[in-house]
């Protein structure tokens, strides 16, 4: 298979798994490159920019409403929204009606037999409801693992920082392994953020390259060993100014300055690749002419 089919075969695994949220409500819109956009509340408390127009297709109706209430259905770009509301009645009875459908929509996800939370909060109910501590003690795990890291400056205040940094939320995303490992991680909302385009390309090495690279191995006798990097993005410092907040353990009421790549901003993935390549130049490696992530 091609690379490109391999990747769909897998996000086509990972949509027909994954958990379908709703969203609670839109809390406030912006034009960006011609475009409106849309700031969403989801009902796991997230809150991204998203497309008007992906938005308006899954559930016109709230954007309707949305429009009607900010007396936006004049402007360009909002003019569809006008026969929504020629029967205001009718209109109120069909925005209900939709959003009974999504809550019930609204479904569990499972891996491995698994009920996967949504939420810190969840993951305590869920160990309550299991009676062990698997969900909390991944949490805590993930949490002194980004400590090891010294991913954070903690202070107490953020009136100690300059006005260049900007605030960003941060949630944990959890997961359960195949061997039914509880796994939590730590997200940066980089969403929020707007780098340099230039600073957040990292290369990848192409899977022809490195079929070529096991072909050759295998011709001249070589052994070939794989190995992992735990916390990969953590061994790279970003250069992005934002600090977080989590609601959680020791760091419960922090300000924290993200001084490592974190998983979630825009540049993590540039700086591990930098600091990947650093450590490879010095144990001899050298990068191949053919493909430079080689």
């Amino acid at each position: 298979m091609v690379y490109n089919d391999i990747i769909n075969y897998y996000n086509k695994n990972e949509e027909e798994s994954a958990e379908l949220y709703s969203f609670q409500k839109i809390i406030g819109h912006r034009r960006e490159r011609g475009a409106y956009e849309l700031q969403i509340l989801w009902s796991n408390n997230e809150i991204t920019w998203e497309l008007m127009l992906s938005i308006k297709t899954s559930d016109p109706l709230t954007v309707a409403k949305y429009a009607h209430d900010k007396q936006l259905y004049n402007l360009k770009g909002w003019k569809w929204c006008k026969k929504y509301h020629r029967n205001p009645n009718r209109f109120i009875r069909a925005v209900r009606a939709f959003k009974a459908k999504v809550k019930r929509l609204v479904f569990k996800k499972y891996k491995f037999g698994v009920e996967i939370p949504t939420s810190i909060k969840h993951a305590s109910v869920l160990d309550q409801q299991n009676g062990n501590s698997l969900w909390l003690d991944a949490i805590n795990k993930e949490v002194n693992e980004l400590l090891e890291h010294d991913t954070f400056k903690i202070l107490d205040n953020a009136k100690e920082l300059s006005k260049e940094y900007q605030f960003i939320p941060s949630h944990f995303v959890l997961d359960c392994k195949f061997d039914r490992r509880r796994k939590a991680r730590l997200v940066a909302g980089g969403n929020w953020t707007d780098p340099d385009e230039a600073d957040i390309y990292s290369g990848v090495v192409s899977i022809e390259a490195v079929r070529l690279l096991f072909f050759i191995a295998d011709l001249n006798g070589l052994l070939i060993i794989a190995a992992d990097v735990s916390n990969a993005y953590l061994h790279g410092k970003t250069n992005e100014k934002v600090y977080t907040k989590i609601d959680f353990g020791k760091l419960s009421g922090k300000t924290l300055v993200i001084e490592k790549a974190q998983y979630g901003l825009k540049t993590s993935a540039a700086r591990w690749h930098e600091a990947c390549s650093v450590v490879l130049l010095k144990m001899k490696f050298i990068s191949s002419l053919v493909d430079s992530d080689l």
